[in-house]
């Protein structure tokens, strides 16, 4: 395993790990146990939870919005200004970017790369789009 993939691992919860890879009939320490163990279907307690993948150190943490759905200040201060959602999903996940990242001259985060394969500038969020947040209204297509 490389070093890179050693200090993610170290991040994880290792006993549910360790868990999974068993559960699973998988072997521990291989990136692509590891690959397919951080992007592995969420279940049921697991709702609520992003991936904020850093740029700056390169590593990968777990956040969750403050309430029951992130906010757009919430979002805007995870990934350093204004966002914008990338236009591919991973696993059904909305990927949050920095909008002005290139503009900016910020970092490829290379970590997302690596895992993804999506080229991403700055920090970026994974994550469902069930804790976006709710509008304050339904919308009213008879009003349009």
């Amino acid at each position: 395993m490389n070093k890179q993939m050693e200090d993610l691992a170290k991040q994880i919860d290792y006993v549910d790990y360790i868990t999974w890879c068993k559960l699973s009939n998988k072997k521990p320490y291989q990136q692509s146990t590891l690959k397919e163990y951080l992007f592995k279907p969420k279940q049921s307690s697991d709702e609520g939870i992003a991936l904020l993948f850093n740029a700056d150190d390169g590593t990968v943490s777990t956040v969750r919005p403050t309430n029951e759905y992130f906010t757009l200040t919430e979002l805007q201060s995870l990934v350093n200004g204004y966002i914008e959602i990338h236009s591919e999903r991973v696993n059904d996940n909305l990927v949050v970017v920095n909008e002005e990242g290139i503009l900016l001259n910020l970092k490829i985060n290379y970590t997302f790369k690596y895992f993804t394969g999506i080229t991403a500038y700055g920090n970026v969020l994974l994550c469902p789009g069930s804790i976006f947040e709710k509008p304050d209204k339904e919308f009213d297509w008879d009003e349009f």
